[in-house]
């Protein structure tokens, strides 16, 4: 189970020390679907960013670990031979896919194999065979996606409901297959930083749009058969809570 222990996350108690790299789950509830700082002992290492490497870290079996943009920086007042550094880790545990988010503002991400694996129109597409507690992480994971892509658009003075209400036109007056085509072909010819800023946001928001159906056509389900699936005495795993309100 972590402990913290001012600002020293231990993913196995006693994993941090001769070899401050390694990591492990150990089912904890109060480490899902979230982030932690993180600082390691690089000892006299000199150059620290290269000398982070996947393979330093243990995860479990059926886990894999990949770094985000957020870089690992050296902790000031930390000198040789106890060179530290720090950073966030962001644990997927809550059948959340990794996306743009997550990886856009965390040093370290550890997730299940499937999960690390990148969404698509496609995908979400033929969800049909998903469980509600993989739509739900789905859900969760655009939401903030959305709202990741909305605001790099803002810092790049681009407006955003132009954008939206092209996409809702066309989708209205072409189609959903329209749509996704333009989308593509979009991302295909996108050159400067700002065409594939727009593109991706365009995406995620239709992936949020396709999943948020989805979730919809599943309460309509459970509620025609009369299943309480959310209840906790019936569905114990928790489910990571999706915001009421727009990204």
């Amino acid at each position: 189970m972590p402990s913290q222990n001012k600002g020293i996350i231990n993913m196995k108690i006693g994993a941090i020390g001769s070899n401050p790299y390694r990591f492990n789950r150990q089912n904890s509830t109060s480490f899902k679907g979230d982030s932690r700082p993180f600082i390691i002992n690089m000892g006299s290492r000199e150059d620290i960013p290269k000398e982070l490497d996947t393979d330093n870290f243990r995860t479990d079996s059926i886990q894999l670990l990949e770094f985000g943009e957020k870089p690992v920086k050296k902790l000031e007042g930390s000198y040789s031979p106890d060179n530290l550094v720090t950073g966030t880790i962001y644990y997927a545990d809550h059948f959340e896919p990794v996306g743009d988010f997550v990886r856009g503002t965390h040093s370290v991400v550890v997730a299940e194999e499937k999960y690390m694996k990148p969404l698509t129109i496609e995908r979400l597409l033929d969800n049909e065979n998903d469980s509600p507690t993989v739509v739900n992480g789905q859900r969760y994971c655009l939401w903030h996606d959305v709202r990741y892509n909305k605001n790099k658009l803002k810092r790049m003075n681009i407006e955003i409901e132009p954008i939206d209400e092209a996409d809702r036109k066309l989708l209205e007056e072409k189609g959903e297959q329209e749509l996704h085509q333009s989308i593509k072909d979009a991302k295909e010819t996108a050159s400067t930083d700002e065409e594939k800023a727009i593109a991706r946001y365009r995406e995620v928001r239709e992936m949020r749009r396709i999943v948020e159906r989805t979730h919809l056509e599943i309460l309509d389900e459970m509620e025609r058969m009369n299943i309480d699936y959310y209840g906790r005495s019936k569905h114990p795993i928790p489910l990571i809570k999706v915001p009421d309100y727009e990204p």
